[in-house]
């Protein structure tokens, strides 16, 4: 090898290094950040990780992980501390947060109505409000759907001591399946739809339906459901991208709910345990508790969120819609 061809081999490959992509990869340039969800990874939360699927978190630059938690109460007060910058929630809790003396500001609404129902197999019979008079009622105590289910007990004018409310702390399927309680008062894209693709639990009479359900916001009991919300302390110091963040977490729920297929098909990669028939069929039932609603919200529906509990006498001081929106 001649002196000047060793010296052109020299050069090209300094070229070709110099050209050579750094070694860090592009997420290692994103900024870690936490998205709080106010329970398990439940299709209602479909659209979030989504979001994440498509890559709309990565769009502002940032490393997203959604944290699981254990009921909107909690996650509210997770924001309220500063713990998390960004939570779901349900409107209920985000009214109730101003209590603890923190203002929390809703993002975005997801839900226009709540997704609360009464539900239970139909051999109780239970047909209207009326008819759970003399059954026994499951409901989880520490949830914001024990304030919901007050509110309807007011506006359908039933006699609560004619209910036998039994206090829930695990699964309610099972709990319903062996007619230990006669309904249960759960989310309606959660365990309704759980009993409803169950081949083991089957109609009293083929070609009947399983279940009854009442949802709550037919009867008498409004406002909003699943919102986003930060703190106002939050807010003001990151008020933007806190807002972002928001916006791309509604656009993984208008794409997922765009093209149900795909959005089913991602969630279950990342959760594969989980049964496909139940994950689709519940995630219809978001999107259709959705409707066109993806993340608008206004001062009339934050004002008769806050009217419902304020009715109940559990706010401590008077609210003004304004304080909620950013």
């Amino acid at each position: 090898m001649s002196k000047r061809t060793y010296v052109v081999l020299i050069i090209v490959a300094v070229s070709l290094f110099s050209c050579r992509p750094p070694e860090h990869t592009e997420s290692a340039k994103l900024r870690p950040f936490e998205f709080l969800i106010d329970w398990q990874a439940e299709p209602t939360y479909l659209g979030v990780y989504y979001a994440k699927h498509l890559g709309e978190f990565e769009k502002l630059g940032l490393d997203v992980s959604i944290i699981q938690s254990w009921g909107a109460n909690q996650a509210v007060t997770s924001v309220a501390t500063g713990r998390y910058k960004i939570s779901t929630a349900s409107g209920g809790a985000t009214v109730l947060g101003y209590n603890n003396g923190v203002q929390i500001v809703s993002l975005a609404v997801l839900y226009p109505r709540i997704s609360t129902v009464v539900y239970g197999l139909a051999t109780a019979n239970v047909l209207n409000p009326k008819d759970l008079e003399g059954k026994r009622v499951g409901i989880y105590p520490s949830s914001i759907t024990k304030n919901e289910f007050d509110a309807f007990v007011k506006a359908n004018k039933l006699n609560i001591g004619k209910i036998d409310v039994v206090s829930l702390n695990g699964s309610d399927i099972p709990l319903l399946v062996a007619h230990k309680v006669d309904a249960v008062l759960h989310y309606g894209e959660m365990s309704p739809v759980e009993v409803k693709v169950n081949s083991s639990v089957r109609p009293s009479r083929p070609g009947q339906p399983k279940l009854f359900e009442l949802r709550l916001a037919d009867y008498g009991v409004g406002g909003y459901g699943l919102n986003i919300v930060t703190s106002r302390e939050s807010f003001s110091h990151d008020g933007k991208l806190l807002q972002q963040v928001a916006d791309a977490a509604v656009q993984g729920y208008r794409a997922g709910c765009a093209d149900k297929e795909s959005a089913v098909k991602a969630f279950l990669s990342d959760f594969p345990e989980k049964n496909p028939d139940y994950v689709r069929e519940s995630w219809n039932q978001v999107c259709q508790t959705i409707g066109n609603n993806f993340g608008t919200q206004t001062l009339e529906g934050w004002q008769q969120t806050i009217d419902l509990y304020s009715s109940l006498g559990l706010l401590k001081q008077p609210i003004d819609a304004k304080q909620i929106l950013p």
